[in-house]
């Protein structure tokens, strides 16, 4: 199964870049799912990143994800999910590609493919939604944490 989800994030380019792709080993210090995270090398292809996820109905526990791809002039990269899955998924790919949308917004492009065992094959719609809410709830996030530190002072000038 493969859903591609695209995405306007409202924070510059560079900055989401920085975030998503350069800080790739960083997730723990801006998802609200990953309570820590840590790569076991430098980034880059066949480094693993290790998420300690925050409990919740859908995941739990820890996952380590293997980079299959990393380029920096793309502004893409993908990784598979190689250890933490529950037994009946067979593998989890993740690509993103980040591309400029004006001055301050970045389009995110996620192609996720999952493959599950035959048997769980009538949930895939389940499996899709659940994903499918778990990939939006990240752009949030990925805005709050991209955003210009001078946007923050503004907006918290404004709100004050």
């Amino acid at each position: 199964m493969k859903l591609v989800t695209n995405h306007v994030i409202d924070a510059p380019f560079d900055a989401v870049w920085d975030l998503m792709g350069e800080r790739f080993a960083d997730i723990g210090q801006w998802s609200d799912t990953v309570v820590k995270s840590s790569m076991d090398r430098p980034i880059g292809k066949g480094a693993i990143r290790t998420c300690e996820l925050k409990p919740t109905p859908a995941a739990s526990g820890t996952i380590k994800e293997e980079i299959t791809l990393f380029d920096r002039d793309q502004h893409a990269f993908a990784f598979d999910i190689v250890d933490g899955l529950p037994g009946f998924m067979r593998k989890v790919n993740s690509h993103w590609r980040l591309e400029r949308h004006g001055q301050y917004q970045t389009r995110a492009t996620n192609t996720l493919t999952i493959k599950v065992a035959w048997w769980m094959s009538p949930m895939l719609p389940v499996i899709r939604g659940q994903f499918a809410k778990t990939i939006k709830g990240f752009i949030p996030e990925i805005e709050q944490a991209a955003a210009p530190r001078s946007q923050m002072v503004e907006d918290a000038a404004f709100a004050g």
